[in-house]
């Protein structure tokens, strides 16, 4: 006849069904001892005179303090890049290290399972769920009174269930059924004891990194021990009533009250998602994917900068409005260019480096724009139903100007060019005699070139266009609408981007251009051959015509004298839209003419641009001036005309 099946070992794993088991026989006390876990783990070894448990990857390294050695195994070894992996843990007291100890095993458990993971689909990280590549989130509350409630329940069930089993041995002595009987008594008094935290500890740990979750040392790690050592000890009294043939009581802790082997078991929260997890998602949305790569740029470095800020790993749902507010005053200190300035260091090292060495910050519109990515990154997960936000945006309506930073870069903000800046600019050796357009722009010269650099500046001023929409167009972009000649502003081609739907436009060329020569210009490139309008600009790096027009335009403006605060191309399109209400040209037209679209109101590109209506934005046109600026040098002569 056999014994009654006893659960006796109160060191299992968080993830398997052994829960509290032990061999089916126990025929002697010795046996129970053995496993025991105030006894010995089946080996030890000596440490300072003194006989210490052998805990497997738990070593002293090269003679030194304690810490974790363990062997990568060998087909992994091509995506971890070791053949082992240590962790000093600086420490003498095999104690302090063997409480570590179990926390370290499960992150490299998790690092296993990733690289795993990599190795099935080939090795390639990108094949993978970018949430699931090396991305261990933080545990929360919520996932740790998730898990010690499921594990509760799985245990309740297994041991009611060899509870029934040995109940349908008819021939057991009760000799051995006292013995099953105080084996559980003697596990029952370990699980109250030290060693029951030491179980909840390593037992938590496999149970989240299961999860992909990761429990830091301090108050959530101490708050999953007390959780699942409260689990452990509602289980193995509750067994001990049952054995002992007395009624057992429904659990004292409440965490556990509504848990029964026959309940449902315990809905899991919803799988973690990291900040990184989120941003790479928010990123390869669909409705991203036809913006432009220097706009794509901006987004990823406001993101990097976010995700160092705050933690690549944290749980975005668990991302508080205080983290958000420590994040503007990091950045409120945070420089342009700190990459270059900084290197090597972390966001939060620049800043204070940053203030010491007193660099000035970044703009206010920057910072704003930083903030409003963050508060668009959480909304748009809400929406998606990527993350959940039980107490809303934490990032949403930050203020991103304090008189800190105002101070710093008072008078930044761009702004239109004065007609004093407007008559250097067009003053200047390029309109009126230079060596030439390239190196010697600058200098004065017998040549008047009127290529690029020429006709940008002018477009900006008369047709409000953006730097890029200038730069990129080509020569049929210049159209001719019932007898109207228009600029039409589109992306048709490869290489031609547009900021936003309403920046597609048709702008009348205003009469100034045309005394200037741009429809000869228009003539002579269609009659040459050429496709774009100004094949001498060459385009950036990231495709963009605007990127190094806008750099050698700042060294045009110094050389010129126009060296303020604001002062950059696009205060031309300022001034154009200044103008423009000058002229008493009304909102919807001046929306229309610039390709804006006024907030809480649907662009009007319906309306104008196309048949006869392309006369009544040239009368408009026609009446933006500048007062104090003469171009009339720039006209060019009836000859020239001819």
């Amino acid at each position: 006849m056999s014994s009654p099946i006893v659960g006796s070992n109160p060191i299992p794993s968080a993830t398997s069904r052994s829960g509290f088991a032990m061999p089916r026989k126990l025929k002697q006390t010795n046996d129970i001892k053995r496993h025991h876990p105030t006894g010995p783990l089946h080996r030890s070894t000596t440490h300072g005179g003194e006989e210490v448990p052998r805990v497997p990857c738990l070593a002293r390294l090269n003679g030194g303090p304690w810490g974790l050695r363990r062997r990568v195994p060998d087909e992994l070894r091509p995506i971890i890049g070791k053949r082992e992996i240590w962790v000093s843990y600086k420490t003498d007291s095999f104690a302090d290290a063997k409480r570590r100890h179990h926390r370290e095993m499960a992150v490299v458990d998790a690092l296993f399972e990733d690289a795993r993971k990599r190795l099935a689909s080939g090795g390639d990280p990108s094949s993978i769920a970018r949430k699931e590549a090396a991305r261990i989130a933080q545990a929360t509350v919520e996932d740790i009174h998730h898990a010690a409630r499921a594990w509760f329940h799985a245990e309740e069930g297994r041991l009611l269930d060899r509870w029934r089993r040995a109940g349908s041995h008819d021939g057991g002595t009760a000799v051995e059924r006292e013995d099953g009987l105080h084996a559980l008594q003697d596990n029952q008094a370990a699980i109250h004891g030290p060693a029951g935290e030491e179980w909840a500890a390593e037992a938590a740990q496999k149970a989240f990194a299961a999860r992909n979750l990761t429990l830091p040392p301090g108050a959530l790690f101490a708050e999953a021990v007390e959780a699942f050592h409260a689990a452990a000890k509602e289980a193995v009294d509750r067994a001990v009533q049952r054995w002992g043939g007395r009624p057992v009581e429904p659990p004292r802790d409440r965490r556990f009250a509504d848990v029964t082997a026959g309940s449902p078991a315990p809905v899991p929260p919803p799988p973690a998602v990291t900040l990184r997890a989120l941003c790479d998602a928010y990123l390869n949305d669909p409705e991203r994917a036809d913006i432009s790569p220097k706009t794509r740029v901006k987004y990823v470095g406001s993101l990097r900068l976010l995700c160092d800020l705050i933690g690549e790993d944290r749980r975005a749902d668990s991302i508080t409005r205080e983290d958000c507010r420590r994040v503007r005053t990091v950045l409120l200190t945070y420089p342009t260019n700190a990459v270059q300035r900084y290197p090597g260091l972390t966001a939060r090292q620049v800043a204070e480096a940053a203030a010491r060495d007193g660099v000035p910050p970044m703009s206010a519109k920057t910072l704003r724009h930083h903030l409003d990515i963050l508060a668009t990154l959480f909304r748009w997960g809400e929406k998606e139903k990527v993350i959940r936000l039980p107490d809303g945006n934490p990032a949403v309506g930050l203020q991103a100007t304090t008189a800190k930073n105002v101070t710093a870069r008072k008078g930044e903000d761009r702004r239109p060019f004065t007609p004093a800046e407007l008559t250097a600019i067009f003053k200047a050796p390029l309109y009126i005699g230079c060596e030439n357009d390239e190196e010697g722009y600058h200098l004065p010269g017998p040549n008047h070139p009127r290529r690029g650099r020429f006709w940008v500046p002018l477009l900006g001023l008369y047709a409000g266009l953006r730097l890029n929409e200038a730069c990129q167009l080509l020569t049929a972009d210049v159209e001719e609408v019932d007898g109207v000649h228009v600029i039409h502003v589109r992306a048709t081609t490869e290489g031609q981007r547009l900021k936003t739907k309403a920046a597609e436009r048709r702008i009348p060329v205003h009469p100034e251009l045309q005394r200037i020569g741009f429809l000869h210009l228009v003539s002579r490139q269609r009659l040459a051959g050429e496709v774009r309008l100004f094949p001498d600009l060459r385009a950036g790096k990231l495709g963009n015509y605007s990127d190094p027009f806008s750099k050698w335009f700042a060294r045009f403006l110094d050389k010129v004298g126009v060296k303020a605060p604001g002062a950059v191309f696009h205060s031309f399109r300022h001034g154009f839209r200044d103008r423009m209400t000058e002229a008493g040209i009304p909102d919807s037209v001046a929306d229309l003419l610039g390709g804006w679209t006024a907030p809480g109101r649907k662009s009007e590109g319906g309306r104008y641009g196309e048949g006869g209506s392309v006369r009544f934005l040239a009368e408009h046109v026609a009446r933006i001036t500048y007062p104090g600026l003469n171009l009339d040098h720039l006209h060019l002569s009836n000859e020239e005309a001819s």
